[in-house]
């Protein structure tokens, strides 16, 4: 009796003390199986595996999108610039490409079966844009006085704008015009896309990496702290 008593008790401390996350857990199923029970052609049924690993991959895309967001609300901050932030980052990375890519006797960009030094350019250059961006966001609240408001306000009008300029205003593929498109075919480059392994093994390392940043050192306490 004691054992089954003490138990029960454990379970309740769990989920007290876990109330917020299960909520969540079940709210996910709740609209996963409300979409199942909406859509009228059946796909969840037809094809499971496909259309679970497809969320898999799509969930652990915004996730990470969200990890850095969460820490920036958990500050007591805002980034209204997100959004903005990832079209300028995602044009330097294809720019980069385009413009390192071997080309051929026409001078056509050779995107398939990239060097590895092209990829490892751009994803560094994605990076390192990304960084300044965030650098200079830092700089406007904490130097200059700005509220995070109106500094990343000004970022989601202006990065957009300048992705836009380097794309020369183009937003989409247009087709039949080659010179108004750039498309990367290298597999390795492909595999992060499609493969949905591979963006929830980047969003579980990235969510533990939060996770430690937050709640075990002395940075995360200061965050907290700020919020």
């Amino acid at each position: 009796m004691t054992d089954d008593s003490s138990s029960r008790g454990g379970l309740s401390r769990v989920l007290r003390q876990y109330r917020t996350e299960l909520s969540l857990l079940i709210a996910i199923v709740a609209v996963v199986l409300l979409t199942m029970w909406l859509d009228d052609k059946h796909a969840y049924y037809h094809k499971p595996w496909y259309n679970a690993t497809e969320i898999l991959r799509q969930t652990a895309l915004l996730g990470i999108l969200a990890l850095g967001a969460s820490v920036v609300i958990i500050s007591g901050g805002i980034d209204l610039s997100a959004g903005s932030v990832i079209a300028f980052s995602g044009t330097i990375c294809a720019s980069l490409i385009y413009w390192l890519a071997p080309v051929d006797a026409r001078g056509t960009p050779l995107t398939n079966d990239l060097p590895i030094w092209v990829l490892a350019v751009a994803f560094a250059g994605t990076m390192v844009s990304a960084f300044l961006i965030g650098s200079l966001h830092a700089w406007l609240v904490t130097v200059i006085r700005l509220p995070p408001f109106v500094a990343t306000l000004a970022s989601l009008v202006g990065l957009r704008s300048l992705a836009r300029v380097l794309m020369q205003d183009v937003t989409r593929a247009v087709s039949g015009k080659p010179n108004t498109q750039i498309y990367v075919y290298d597999k390795l480059f492909g595999m992060l896309g499609k493969d949905w392994w591979i963006p929830l093994a980047i969003f579980v390392v990235l969510a533990a990496a939060t996770w430690l940043l937050l709640s075990k050192t002395i940075t995360g306490r200061h965050l907290y702290a700020m919020g």
